[in-house]
């Protein structure tokens, strides 16, 4: 009981973190729903853990992890000594949601999604309490690290230095197990069945997030259906059900896509409205995508190629200052992730996993040979209707009708990110020096669940927009 009470304060302590954080970041004239407040905070919180944590290894030697506390106190004095200067506590408004649709008409679906959204949620952290650390990525990657940091509180010991001792993966990103970390410390023991509860808290959060995207744009109804749809894809989804909720035992895959969800969003309504706390999310979301996974190099080159494309289509009023603040939010996204990138090439991998230098003039050759099989597989797996997978399909329709709106009105930011996202997941295959087939089988699913997301929020813009449309006309 006492370490599950440290357990869920540890949930308390990472958002109020956060929180702090974010008052320096938010606008002062903006009023911030708790379906934004709450995710971002609790994001933001991992990310100063992270940074913290693996700063100290880069200055230091070792994790020291009163640092990350002691600054959430060097927040909270400036806070108080400065209040002046950050966003007021008033700004942090409660759920949204609670207040129902706009359409009285709407309140019975409205709060039957709301219950079902419950139950699914409740499933999850009901699944964190009773399944095992099942994943195997989960356990003999992000689990397996942790465990390391937890015994020898740093990355520059001999379990990932010494190539002699078989640490598969020993360069990926660290940002999971270092929040592992984080929990068996605040409990003051490794324990695999607690630590379940953060990453089924990001469910909560992710679909807050979702919601409160699409409730900024229109209709609590629609932003309650979409939510809904986003929180019972996962029951259905190969690679959360084959582990016993692979989610809940620590794979990378769904905080990365977190990550770049609120990056992407940020980085949208930065170009709609220019505010400086979504510049500065978008920067921050992106690094900490960076520290997640291997893919979070994606993520960077994704916002990289979108913030182009809106920067060279879109209508901006002065393209030298909107050209010098998005390269200072890509600054900021490596500046994040700094610690990370520099202590990386301090560590050593084995060969089959560099897939570079495993790259040759066949692969180059043969790389248009590819495409068929490519798109067999991916067909295949696109028409399970049982998978939820039709959302590609609907995202297709939404895609082709909304496009030419998005580009009458030049904002294009979302969809030319989602393009160049799949664009680079497919060139992936297409240069993989591994099995394609086995490639293909083993990642295609969770690659696509990243993006997934993103192509929801993109489908529910579009249906928020229509039903403005229609409410204008009387309808």
């Amino acid at each position: 009981m006492l370490k599950l009470f440290l357990g869920l304060a540890y949930l308390v302590a990472i958002p109020a973190l956060g929180l702090l954080a974010l008052r320096f970041i938010a606008a002062r004239d903006d009023r911030h729903p708790a379906e934004f407040w709450l995710p971002v905070s609790f994001g933001l919180g991992l990310g100063i853990q992270c940074f913290v944590s693996l700063s100290s290894i880069l200055l230091l030697g070792q994790i020291y992890y009163g640092l990350v506390w002691g600054l959430g106190l060097v927040l909270l004095a400036a806070g108080l000594a400065f209040p002046a200067r950050v966003a007021p506590w008033g700004n942090f408004v409660g759920l949204d949601m609670l207040k129902g649709p706009d359409n009285p008409a709407h309140r019975p679906l409205y709060w039957s999604a709301a219950a079902m959204i419950f139950i699914f949620i409740s499933v999850f952290y009901y699944n964190a309490m009773d399944y095992p650390m099942a994943s195997y990525d989960g356990r003999a990657i992000w689990g397996y690290k942790a465990k390391i940091l937890e015994h020898e509180h740093t990355v520059l010991g001999e379990s990932f230095l010494d190539p002699q001792r078989v640490h598969y993966h020993r360069e990926y990103p660290l940002m999971v197990p270092v929040a592992s970390y984080g929990f068996y410390r605040f409990i003051g023991e490794v324990d695999d069945d607690r630590v379940r509860f953060v990453f089924s808290s990001l469910m909560l959060f992710f679909v807050l997030f979702l919601f409160g995207a699409l409730r900024r744009a229109g209709s609590a109804s629609v932003a309650m259906f979409f939510a809904l749809v986003f929180a019972g894809a996962p029951f259905r989804e190969f690679w959360v059900i084959r582990d016993g909720g692979a989610i809940n035992s620590g794979e990378s895959d769904f905080p990365l896509a977190f990550f770049a969800t609120v990056s992407l969003v940020s980085w949208c309504r930065w170009w709609s409205g220019g505010r400086r706390q979504d510049l500065l999310l978008g920067g921050l979301f992106t690094g900490f995508a960076l520290m997640t996974k291997q893919e979070g190099i994606v993520v960077f080159c994704v916002t990289l190629g979108a913030n182009g494309v809106q920067w060279l289509l879109g209508r901006t009023k002065d393209r030298g200052r909107a050209f010098a603040l998005v390269a200072a939010g890509q600054l900021l996204s490596v500046a994040a992730a700094l610690p990370w990138l520099i202590l990386s090439r301090k560590l050593p991998m084995m060969y089959d996993e560099n897939y570079f230098q495993m790259l040759g003039i066949d692969t180059l050759r043969n790389a248009p040979n590819r495409l068929p099989v490519i798109w067999e597989i991916f067909r295949n797996d696109v028409t399970e209707v049982e998978k939820w997978n039709y959302t590609w399909f609907v995202f297709l329709g939404v895609f082709l009708v909304g496009s030419f709106r998005w580009f009458r009105e030049r904002r294009i930011y979302l969809d030319a990110a989602i393009v160049l996202w799949l664009m680079a997941y497919l060139t992936i295959y297409l240069l993989s020096p591994l099995n394609l087939i086995f490639h293909l089988n083993t990642s295609l699913r969770r690659l696509m669940a990243h993006i997934f997301p993103v192509a929801i929020l993109q489908i529910g813009f579009f249906v928020s927009y229509l039903c403005a449309g229609r409410n204008k006309a009387g309808g």
